[in-house]
């Protein structure tokens, strides 16, 4: 498992820039659709948090003409609906915490099983402290 790069969630318009400085990538989520993904679970963590740093890189998505889709699986203990979606040479933003790590690493791999193109971006406590 490997994330790609870490951003600090209130810095959203950071989050463009190194991506199209990347070569292989033609207008970023112009032609890539881009995936925001709250991996959060319910059960691990006893209680509902709104995930402010994923709200504030969607809102800077949205006012820069980009169409991110939110993928909550808050209350998916299966993960079905990310089995379910099509994935197909996109972008994925996920913000997590330590005690979600290893959610998260089920999302990546049912991610990178479905979608060989995939990026990856990793934000919030976990990956920030794990630079």
């Amino acid at each position: 498992m490997s994330l790609v790069r870490s951003y600090v969630p209130s810095v959203g318009k950071q989050l463009a820039a190194p991506i199209r400085k990347q070569r292989d990538i033609k207008l970023c989520g112009k032609e890539r659709p881009i995936f925001i993904i709250h991996p959060a679970d319910v059960y691990v963590q006893g209680g509902l948090h709104p995930p402010l740093g994923l709200a504030y890189i969607t809102s800077s998505l949205k006012n820069n003409g980009y169409k991110p889709k939110v993928v909550d699986v808050v209350f998916d203990r299966e993960l079905k609906q990310l089995k379910e979606l099509e994935l197909n040479n996109g972008i994925y933003l996920i913000s997590f915490s330590t005690v979600l790590s290893d959610r998260v690493r089920k999302i990546i791999d049912i991610i990178r099983s479905k979608d060989k193109n995939a990026i990856i971006l990793g934000g919030g406590p976990h990956p920030t402290v794990r630079k």
